[in-house]
């Protein structure tokens, strides 16, 4: 997917000027969530400064929003919300329509296991692209998203050693739902860089790695009452100490071309 930005000055929210962001550790909630709602409302794009931002949990607003980071040296994002709260950094709520997130750092401090880096657990979302984001250190899952939400994509999103399931999805009830360049890192003991509660979904040139840790699965499909059917097209899951890919009763992996694994001897 290409995503455009209109080249318009008045078009972009930069919350440092506006708002007075200063990074430096101080707790900026309030404000960032100021912002958000003011871009929603004002349909104007957030442009994170290059610096970190300490938050708790910032709240989608229902009526969408664009957020996108900046980059550093090399070109990986140097824009970085840094939670100090024990719960999810950002939160997606029912029907939020039309969310574009990209090119910034979520970072968690491995406090709890309802700190996820980003979750959805409501009902009636569509049209949400997150894209180019760094997920690490959540004390939850890096990815959190549940219940009927219609239409959404993950493409180029790095997940790297959280306390839980790095990519956690229950897609039963989402028609529309893709996973594209993503990459899931340093799995922990006995949990998954992909947990696929169930539904249906395409993974293309996704990437999974379980390192040292023991009881691990790269890609675990589906539970005792739920069904998972994965589509994969050139992904490559590693695995060495379990599973590269495991799944339930009735749950399967759809190779269509240029998948690879590797597994313990």
């Amino acid at each position: 997917m290409v995503h455009t930005v209109p080249l318009v000055a008045d078009s972009f929210i930069f919350p440092e000027r506006e708002y007075g962001i200063v990074g430096g550790g101080v707790n900026e909630t309030s404000i960032m969530q100021q912002v958000l709602n003011d871009a929603s409302a004002q349909g104007r794009i957030v442009v994170l400064p290059p610096f970190a931002i300490t938050i708790s949990t910032l709240t989608v607003p229902t009526a969408g929003l664009q957020m996108i980071g900046q980059s550093g040296v090399g070109g990986a994002p140097s824009s970085r919300l840094i939670t100090i709260s024990n719960q999810k950094v950002i939160s997606i709520p029912d029907n939020v329509q039309n969310l574009y997130l990209s090119n910034f750092r979520i970072v968690g401090n491995n406090t709890g296991a309802n700190q996820h880096g980003i979750e959805m657990i409501g009902e009636g979302a569509n049209m949400l692209v997150f894209d180019r984001l760094y997920i690490e250190n959540c004390g939850g899952n890096g990815i959190r998203f549940t219940d009927f939400n219609f239409n959404y994509q993950l493409q180029n999103v790095f997940i790297n050693d959280c306390s839980e399931d790095l990519f956690y999805i229950d897609a039963t009830n989402s028609p529309a739902v893709k996973l594209t360049n993503c990459y899931a890192a340093l799995v922990r003991a006995n949990k998954s860089g992909y947990r696929i509660v169930g539904g249906q979904l395409t993974m293309d040139n996704c990437n999974g790695i379980n390192g040292s840790n023991a009881g691990t699965s790269v890609l675990n499909l589906g539970t005792g009452s739920t069904v998972a059917i994965v589509f994969c097209r050139n992904c490559n899951f590693e695995s060495f100490t379990s599973f590269g890919v495991y799944g339930e009763d009735g749950s399967d992996i759809v190779l269509q071309e240029g998948c690879s694994f590797v597994a313990p001897a």
